[in-house]
């Protein structure tokens, strides 16, 4: 099996292995403190700003789709000036969207503080932290990449029970001004005194030849860039429709509200389980295969629950699969960028390969819930096999497509 070309390189040096810590740690404050903050903070928010719970919701739709619009433009950003200033931006303008939050009175201020805290998440999440990672390390971004994404899986677990100490010491507008701190004084100088700028950080014109060559043709990129991004975007709505109705779907399937608990819990260990075997394999392995393993991995562990939802093995067997599978996509959209279309301008078409996974983020949960108020959680999980389908050949059509050509060039 071919390796990887972005991982056969010397170990990581010093300072690369600082800005991943540093990262880690303003990975798990980014997401913790946009992307999970309404599991805890949405009920006490709905209440307090008399709006209904599909309204609140909408702030993390929003927070989705601004992402995705605004990432080429972040990207490119970021590629012309290096990760320093977008990520150092991006901190400033999270802290003043949390602080708005803090302050809403009513519909539209909300929708505003979300508005802000969207423009935000390029700047501040994975696309950006990954494009830092490029620079810092073009040689070894993957398994750069796949170590910034242990601690950045931890978001949830850090903060979903900080939130909830918190609650009964500050009500949820100091929270949110709390976190605003957090990405103020903590992820702003980390940011400013850990990243790579343009001058000092990014490659050599020799060492980004290199990992331009890796690229495909520019006349391959073309099909691969639709093919990646449709099989990106099919999965964000499959995931995070599912995650966002997970419980309620396990449940109605016939699995106790206990046992769908555990199955969460175990979600997250997979997911962060896979990732440590992706850094001891990668080396030996392909991110192209990988692709195709992974989205394969989604298949089966829909393919449990429809043959036998109640099971305790078939819901076992989906919250490993699933978390394993996802856990290790992370690692995969952010490397088959640089397999696919080399290092030069990766921030930018990072970004914009991740537009439609963003809106189709953001309609996910909606999309999910309405089908399985209307249709049941039987027929649901079926619809769910079938993106997942259609997900796994748009990858497997990549892979063709790629093999392809890289005979015509050989």
């Amino acid at each position: 099996m071919q390796a990887d070309p972005a991982v056969r390189a010397a170990p990581l040096d010093r300072k690369v292995r600082i800005i991943i810590a540093g990262l880690g740690v303003t990975q798990i404050i980014g997401w913790g403190s946009t992307y999970y903050l309404l599991t805890i903070l949405g009920s006490p928010m709905s209440a307090a700003l008399d709006l209904p719970p599909a309204l609140v919701s909408g702030g993390m739709s929003l927070l989705l789709v601004l992402g995705g619009l605004t990432g080429p433009f972040a990207g490119r950003f970021m590629d012309r000036r290096g990760a320093r200033p977008g990520m150092a931006a991006g901190s400033i303008i999270a802290a003043a969207g949390l602080a708005l939050l803090s302050q809403a009175v009513g519909p539209v201020s909300y929708i505003v503080a979300w508005f802000v805290i969207g423009l935000s998440a390029s700047l501040i999440l994975y696309p950006a932290a990954f494009t830092a990672l490029t620079q810092a390390a073009p040689q070894n971004a993957r398994r750069a990449i796949t170590l910034l994404t242990l601690p950045g899986g931890l978001a949830s677990t850090v903060f979903w029970p900080l939130t909830s100490h918190l609650m009964p010491l500050f009500d949820w507008r100091e929270i949110c001004l709390i976190y605003a701190g957090l990405n103020l004084c903590v992820c702003l100088p980390i940011h400013l005194l850990l990243l790579p700028t343009r001058a000092g950080g990014l490659p050599s014109t020799a060492t980004q030849a290199s990992a331009d060559s890796e690229g495909l043709p520019p006349a391959a990129q073309r099909r691969a860039f639709v093919l990646f991004a449709a099989m990106l975007a099919l999965n964000a709505l499959l995931v995070t429709g599912m995650l966002n109705q997970i419980m309620v779907l396990l449940t109605g399937l016939g699995q106790p509200a206990e046992q769908a608990v555990l199955f969460a819990m175990i979600f997250g260990i997979s997911q962060l389980s896979a990732r440590m075997v992706d850094i001891l394999a990668a080396h030996r392995t392909d991110a192209l295969r990988t692709g195709v393993a992974v989205m394969t991995g989604f298949c089966l562990a829909l393919a449990g629950l429809l043959v036998a939802g109640a099971s305790p093995v078939a819901g076992l067997l989906f919250a490993v699969l699933f978390g394993a599978s996802n856990g290790i996509l992370t690692i995969i959209r952010g490397t088959l960028v640089l397999q696919l279309f080399g290092i030069t301008g990766y921030g930018e078409k990072l970004g914009t390969i991740t537009v439609a996974q963003g809106i189709a983020g953001a309609s996910g949960p909606v999309l999910i819930a309405l089908f399985l108020e209307t249709f049941g959680p039987g027929t649901t999980v079926t619809a769910c096999m079938g993106i997942a389908v259609l997900g796994l050949l748009a990858m497997l059509a990549l892979y063709r497509h790629v093999m392809a050509s890289r005979r015509m060039v050989s």
